[in-house]
């Protein structure tokens, strides 16, 4: 879950924190906090996702670089393998917690200065994502397969662009159906 958010400093931005188990004390069970690092100057360096120590602030890793996208990262098992889901500007990928290693990726475009992505990816277990986005993209449904060594193999199942065109909103499951604001209903499409 999201911890805090906040300026991206440099640039301008937001970044997010997510938390994860096992415990460590009852005060803050939390041992690692995951961050989409956001803003600052686009000509230096850039990181997809990173994990600090949440007691100490120290750096523990940094994923590949990525341009991170408006979207939170989210925390799932699928497919059987713990993983770390983030839409990126131009994919949606899955990374390992332990080392920030992508597991898989799959193209899903998107620009921070136009037709950006703002929805979370939405863990559909055992082994989907379902991910939304306005702008004529629509919604899509993941299936993730192991596949050599641990990364995932990524099929598409369906693509619905007339459907859950998300724009700064996420989709909510319950009972087995997906809500969500889409942009643009009653436009002629």
């Amino acid at each position: 879950f999201v911890v805090w958010c906040g300026g991206g400093g440099g640039g301008g931005g937001f970044f997010f924190l997510m938390v994860r188990r096992p415990p460590r004390s009852t005060l803050f069970p939390y041992t690692t906090l995951f961050r989409s690092p956001g803003g600052g100057d686009p000509d230096a360096k850039q990181v997809g996702l990173a994990a600090f120590d949440a007691l100490t602030g120290e750096a523990l890793w940094e994923s590949p670089a990525r341009q991170l996208s408006y979207a939170s990262p989210t925390r799932a098992t699928l497919a059987g393998v713990d993983q770390i889901l983030t839409v990126n500007e131009g994919s949606v990928s899955g990374h390992d917690p332990r080392d920030g290693h992508i597991l898989w990726e799959y193209p899903w475009p998107s620009g921070s200065s136009a037709d950006s992505a703002a929805s979370q990816p939405v863990p559909l277990p055992p082994d989907g994502v379902l991910i939304s986005k306005g702008y004529g993209l629509g919604a899509m449904r993941l299936r993730l397969t192991p596949a050599a060594g641990d990364a995932l193999e990524v099929t598409a199942l369906w693509h619905e662009r007339r459907l859950l065109r998300t724009k700064l909103t996420n989709v909510v499951l319950h009972g087995g159906f997906a809500y969500g604001l889409s942009a643009e209903i009653g436009r002629a499409s």
